[in-house]
């Protein structure tokens, strides 16, 4: 397979994911309201299904993002190659945590529940130290990746521009506490820009390959003159 071809697929994988990722953190609240207890919540079936499909669409993201930075390696440089590693390294955290949560998290739903209903007696609030490095490394990251874009000038400015402004705002959430609007505001921003990004790798990379064509041999060539 052409690398060509494999840029194209990380463009789709790119606008599958992400295309996934944005609506998924953008219901969130509704999905999980705080007005349900965390233990009922985390023992539900919905917990389980909706945390699945983020383990399915994570890598597939992730993957789109390599994709993404291939499209426009050379342009993008070091500050580019820097953005993919702290994207890498936060998608990878993200991906352990919400393996956590849909394999652990039921566990102690079913076995201890007041782990989970009293903050103050978490066992498992070790693992928000752990998501303020997931969140500084994935949304930092793509900060980094959507200016080492804008410098680029391969992929679109716009969903540049959107990506930068969604990871912005999401991470500024993530710090103050996750409010749900800045929350989902900062998620459909990204993700759309991202999706954006990958749609216009998947439906030109084609276009690119084949206007790479031979002379017709017909006529005088270039060379021959």
């Amino acid at each position: 397979m052409s690398s060509s071809r494999l840029i194209r697929l990380g463009g789709l994988a790119a606008l599958v994911g992400f295309a996934v990722i944005g609506p998924l953190d953008a219901i969130w609240e509704f999905v999980f309201p705080d007005n349900v207890v965390p233990s009922i919540q985390v023992a539900s079936h919905t917990w389980f299904l909706v945390h699945l499909l983020y383990i399915v669409v994570q890598p597939i993201a992730l993957l789109g993002l390599i994709g993404l930075y291939a499209r426009q390696a050379e342009k993008a440089g070091v500050l580019g190659l820097i953005a993919l590693l702290m994207v890498y390294c936060g998608f990878m955290l993200l991906f352990a945590g919400e393996w956590s949560q849909t394999i652990i998290y039921p566990v102690f739903a079913h076995a201890a529940p007041q782990f989970i209903d009293h903050p103050d007696q978490n066992v498992l609030q070790a693992l928000d130290v752990s998501q303020v490095i997931t969140s500084v490394l994935a949304l930092g990251g793509l900060i980094l990746f959507a200016v080492a874009s804008l410098r680029a000038v391969v992929l679109p400015r716009a969903a540049a521009v959107l990506v930068l402004v969604g990871a912005i705002v999401g991470l500024v959430g993530n710090l103050l506490g996750n409010t749900f609007l800045v929350g989902s505001l900062g998620a459909l921003l990204g993700s759309l820009g991202v999706a954006w990004m990958g749609y216009a790798v998947w439906s030109h990379s084609a276009e690119s390959a084949e206007s790479i064509t031979q002379m017709p041999v017909s006529g005088h060539s270039v060379v021959n003159r």
